[in-house]
């Protein structure tokens, strides 16, 4: 997953699952589902990527792996309806568009790198950090890798809209999903990835999300402003860093006399027979053997 999302700029998010036949005793194939940017909309676009996305498992995969499948998750429109009351203290613009992002990010997540100074000030190790395939554009934290959502559920959907600074209350929360409304949860199929509706479509279908200060209903939002918003929350999440091979400094070596260089054979007792006195008491072949083999092995 690591690989693919590093070297396939296109790819927010990719899941590889191991394919279980009941009735065949082979094992070693994947179906691999990618979640792609918004600008991955044509056919031909979309065959390319899947194509660099083939390249690189097939440049990096283990002897007896395959794919069986590998597509595009299709997208599942999600529209967010909700009444919310602010507490004055943020813009209802911001609110709007920390929504947006919040939720959008629970119901598809995208994977983010790190640099290696975010990580090391995290407290992680370089052993840890360095764990892994080599990546190019910063490292993957293998916990935050997240699994594929297979439904959505609205209790969620109201505690992360109640994080948000800003709101008070959240009340008529419910989604709607190929004109269906739900209001407990919402099952999602196998090759479906559920994403919230653009803010511009959303406008156009009048104001699915109410505001209010006070009791009063606000109207008067800057949708200019929500989107400015979001592309910057969105273009933080999806930082990128260029590793190169130094990285980390190269220890300083020492300057060692070769000459002056003293075996640790010489160190182990007389009865091994493998210092300078040799083997003790007329040794037969077999433990003539069993010394040299010792030697070679130190």
């Amino acid at each position: 997953r690591k690989l693919l999302f590093d070297s396939v700029f296109e790819i927010k998010n990719v899941w590889l699952f191991p394919v279980i036949s009941p009735n065949s005793e082979l094992n070693g194939l994947y179906r691999i589902l990618l979640d792609v940017d918004e600008t991955v909309s044509t056919e031909s676009n979309k065959q390319r990527v899947l194509q660099k996305a083939l390249n690189v498992f097939n440049e990096n995969r283990n002897l007896g792996e395959d794919i069986e499948e590998i597509n595009i998750l299709n997208p599942l429109d999600i529209k967010l309806v909700a009444d919310i009351d602010l507490n004055g203290e943020v813009a209802a613009e911001k609110v709007l568009a920390q929504i947006f992002f919040k939720v959008d990010e629970y119901l598809c997540p995208e994977i983010k790198f790190y640099s290696l100074e975010e990580l090391l000030e995290q407290g992680y190790s370089l052993n840890d950090i360095f764990n892994g395939p080599l990546l190019k554009h910063g490292f993957v934290k293998t916990e935050e890798l997240p699994a594929k959502i297979d439904k959505i559920l609205i209790s969620e959907i109201m505690k992360i809209i109640m994080q948000i600074n800003g709101v008070s209350s959240v009340k008529n929360l419910k989604l709607v999903a190929d004109g269906v409304e739900y209001e407990n949860q919402i099952n999602i199929g196998p090759y479906q990835l559920p994403k919230l509706i653009s803010i511009d479509k959303d406008q156009q279908e009048q104001n699915s999300i109410e505001f209010y200060k006070n009791g009063i209903s606000n109207q008067t939002l800057n949708i200019e402003e929500v989107k400015r918003t979001l592309n910057e929350m969105k273009s933080a999440n999806r930082r990128v860093y260029r590793l190169s091979e130094e990285t980390i400094e190269i220890p300083k070596g020492e300057k060692l006399d070769l000459k002056s260089y003293y075996s640790i054979q010489n160190q182990f007792p007389t009865v091994y027979g493998i210092g300078e006195d040799g083997i003790p008491n007329s040794p037969s072949e077999k433990r003539k053997g069993q010394a040299m083999q010792l030697k070679g092995y130190l």
